[in-house]
Order: structure tokens, then C-alpha cells, then sequence
């Protein structure tokens, strides 16, 4: 998934950055680049709203991926089976 900074100056990858909030301020490291922010918002909560939204979106892409293969069909889930379900 990609991320693009609230002023559209930035685009990384949510796969190879961490994303942190500090206070009001939600900021990015990647490899080779420092510290930066990415959004900033006038309270702690607003920004923490934001980091919300941007899990549940991460977690959107990671659900369908679960269900579509590369041809976009459907792809069941594999559920592990309980201790009397598996024979030697």
C-alpha cells in the first residue's frame, strides 16, 4: 500500500515504513530517509483518528488479498483444524 503525505509532496510504502504518532504530529521513517511528517493535525485525538483510518485501510488491502488471487477469482481461507481433526 502506498501513503501519500496531507500536503502531496511525499509517497512511501506503508510495507517498508514505520508510522508513528507523536502528539499531534503522525510522522514516517523509511530506509535511508529521516524523520517525516507526514500529516499534522491541531489535536492529539484528530491525529490519532488518522492513525485509525490508516490501519483500517492497511487492513482492507491485507482482507482482500486474502480472498483474490492473481487472477481476481476467489481464494478460500485456510482455517487450522482442531487437535481431534488431525490424524497421524
Amino acid at each position: 500500500m502506498r501513503i501519500v503525505s496531507q500536503d502531496g509532496c511525499m509517497d512511501i510504502s506503508y510495507e517498508q515504513s514505520t508510522i508513528i504518532q507523536i502528539g499531534n504530529i503522525v510522522a514516517a521513517y523509511s530506509s535511508g530517509i529521516a524523520q517525516q511528517v507526514i500529516g499534522e493535525y491541531s489535536t492529539e485525538e484528530k491525529a490519532g483518528k488518522v492513525m485509525k483510518l490508516l490501519h483500517e485501510a492497511y487492513q482492507s488491502v491485507k482482507t482482500e488479498e486474502l480472498y483474490l488471487n492473481e487472477t481476481g477469482e476467489y481464494k478460500p481461507i485456510f482455517q487450522f483444524p482442531q487437535e481431534e481433526e488431525v490424524t497421524r
